[in-house]
Formats: C-alpha cells, structure tokens, sequence
C-alpha cells in the first residue's frame, strides 16, 4: 500500500531500428513493446528508427517487431529482443 497512489511513469523514448527493404513488399512496421507489468504499448511506422515509449521504472522490455505491407498484412517478424531502459 503506498501513500499517495502510484509513483508515476518515467517515460523513455527507445529508437528501434529495422529495415523494410529486406523484407518484399514490406512499407512499415510494428514494434510491440511489453513492460515487465505485461502492459504492452504498440506503434506503427514507416520510417526507421521507430519511437516507442517505455516506462524506466520497470526495468527492461522486450520488443516484438513485424513487418507490414501497405495494406497491413503481416510480411514478417523478428525474433523477439529485450531492449535495455535507463
């Protein structure tokens, strides 16, 4: 029980980097990020690297990234990948 309610998030801007032009037809990608709260934060881009905020709080994450064709049909996926938050 804490006093005061929850301390609140300490937000991170992490860079993830991929690269469309590997994959045929690929235009974006997905990157979901999982906290270790199990709260996932998802983002879509076109361009690399992609911003995603994570929670510094909590310690490390791990991204998920997926390559979209331009209609958002699933192309591809990394391998998962913990991303380190300071």
């Amino acid at each position: 029980w804490r006093l005061g309610g929850l301390a609140q998030a300490v937000n991170r801007t992490l860079w993830v980097s991929f690269n469309t032009a590997g994959v045929p037809q690929a235009t974006q990608a997905r990157i979901t990020l999982t906290q270790p709260s199990g709260v996932t934060v998802t983002q879509t881009c076109s361009a690399s690297p992609c911003a995603v905020q994570a929670d510094a709080r909590q310690g490390n994450h791990v991204a998920q990234l997926v390559y979209l064709s331009a209609s958002g049909q699933i192309l591809a996926s990394a391998d998962a990948m913990v991303l380190v938050v300071q």
